[in-house]
């Protein structure tokens, strides 16, 4: 695989290719817009098949102010999206990317990554779980906005500490 940093054009592609097989197209379509108004630059990678030039893994965040109740008053890393498409799991892609995040947030002087994930991911919250990421809080009504989800409108809020910053 060959690993390529995020692009808005290629975060649309991203969204078309790898995670439309996970949420629904009106969702993703939402996250387009809210990303065309943030003014906070996307951060993130994308892997790339180098045998067949598509997508098969990838991670979209950003640099902003904690969504934490334990008033952390630093700029974290948020990750938005973290996905790989169904035929490529199991591979340690997911693995491999959020240790490229981290060492991007280490890199940035940031000291902490953020997430939400829903309560029904098992195999997403295992995932964090064994890279390091805690648990702060649960969050009810999370994806209450999302039309035609169909997991728990329970998220967590997970956390990790980057260390060497």
């Amino acid at each position: 695989y060959k690993i390529v940093e995020v692009t808005f054009n290629l975060c649309v592609i991203f969204l078309e290719e790898v995670l439309l097989e996970y949420f629904p197209r009106n969702y993703l379509n939402q996250y387009i817009s809210i990303c065309q108004r943030n003014p906070s630059p996307l951060l993130g990678y994308i892997l790339v098949d180098i045998e067949t030039n598509k997508m098969v893994a990838g991670v979209l965040a950003r640099r902003q102010k904690s969504k934490g109740i334990t008033n952390y008053e630093n700029d974290v890393i948020y990750i938005e999206m973290l996905a790989t498409k169904s035929q490529f799991t199991r591979q340690g892609l997911a693995k491999g990317l959020l240790e490229e995040i981290g060492d991007l947030g280490s890199d940035m002087g940031v000291k902490r990554i953020e997430l939400h994930v829903s309560i029904s991911n098992a195999a997403a919250i295992n995932l964090y779980y064994k890279n390091g990421f805690k648990m702060e809080t649960k969050e009810k009504d999370f994806y209450r906005n999302v039309k035609d989800y169909q997991g728990s409108k329970i998220a967590l809020l997970l956390v990790k500490n980057l260390t060497g910053t």
